[in-house]
């Protein structure tokens, strides 16, 4: 699959269906009545900062069971995406959030916030 490329964006604060994902796509989503989108949240991976038993600090490290959850839902969500119906597909991934997560450094956020999503 090839993504579009991003739209240059102007300063005006009212932002248009068609100056996010262009004009051809916002006319091919505006013809079924409805705009899809991916929202996320907390998508990081990770464990949980502190060990409920013996409450020691483990920032980072992904376990493996965290790792095949983000995965299959990043297989999910790449599913939905369909070049022969643009209209019908995902416009675009709306984040809400949590993105700051144990090992804020470029290389921990890379391993928190992208692998966990390579397909």
């Amino acid at each position: 699959m090839t993504l579009e490329p991003i739209s240059e964006l102007s300063d005006d604060p009212v932002w248009t269906l068609a100056d996010v994902v262009g004009a051809e796509r916002a006319s091919q989503i505006e013809a079924t009545g409805a705009v899809r989108f991916h929202a996320v949240g907390d998508s990081g991976g990770g464990r949980y900062p502190v060990d409920k038993r013996t409450h020691d600090l483990t920032f980072g490290g992904i376990t493996a069971a965290v790792e095949e959850a983000q995965k299959a839902v990043a297989r999910v969500m790449n599913d939905d995406l369909n070049p022969l119906t643009p209209g019908w597909s995902p416009a675009f991934c709306f984040r809400l959030g949590d993105v700051v997560y144990f090992d804020n450094t470029p290389s921990g956020y890379h391993a928190q916030f992208y692998e966990p999503y390579e397909l």
